[in-house]
């Protein structure tokens, strides 16, 4: 029979005919929706690993629509669904209430980000995602924290700029992180700092 699985921030829908073997079990352990994400483990639940349409629930209402990345290995990081014809497709975006609507050929984990950053005090935990700046931003205190592996900061020219203690860009305890084309200025005092980089 066709199935849905649904969840607060989006669901999974199979409308063709599933082949069901009485010894599969479904479970948050290898299948989970949540916020931003939606991961099927294949190799646990092979049955459901067919094409699906699978929708996003509660994302930020931007007038354009967010990027649909993929994650392909266990390193974690992930890619953009454009590098990938046929795996994942976008068809539908409303921006009024942040749900967007996708094709997959498969599955693995998917996510469905702006990776545009428009303000200091964003979340940048996304492995593999390049981040972008759309304008000089400004904060008081830290700006920016980097919170996974594989994160690159391209500001494009573009200015941070952070007064009091803290850093523009903070990046604690994660590796592989490129910061680039960024212009960072802070105050001379002894807790502020433009990177600052701690293991």
């Amino acid at each position: 029979t066709n199935m849905t699985f649904s969840a607060t921030y989006g669901k999974i829908n199979y409308p063709q005919t599933l082949e069901i073997n009485s010894s599969e079990s479904v479970n948050l352990g290898n299948l989970n929706i949540s916020s931003n994400k939606i991961f099927l483990n294949s190799s646990e639940v092979e049955f459901l690993n067919t094409s699906a349409g699978i929708t996003f629930y509660n994302l930020e209402q931007n007038t354009l629509a967010p990027e649909m990345f993929v994650k392909l290995s266990d390193n974690g990081i992930f890619s953009p669904c454009s590098d990938y014809p046929g795996l994942c497709e976008i068809i539908d975006w409303n921006a009024s209430n942040g749900t967007l609507v996708a094709n997959v050929s498969h599955f693995t984990t998917y996510t469905a980000i702006d990776p545009t950053i428009t303000s200091c005090g964003e979340t940048l935990d996304t492995p593999g995602l390049v981040y972008t700046l759309n304008q000089s931003i400004n904060s008081t205190g830290t700006c920016l924290n980097v919170q996974a592996n594989y994160i690159t900061i391209d500001c494009g020219g573009k200015n941070i700029t952070h007064t009091g203690a803290g850093s523009g860009i903070n990046v604690n305890g994660y590796n592989s992180t490129t910061i680039k084309n960024c212009k960072i200025f802070g105050q001379q005092v002894d807790s502020n700092h433009g990177i600052h980089l701690s293991s």
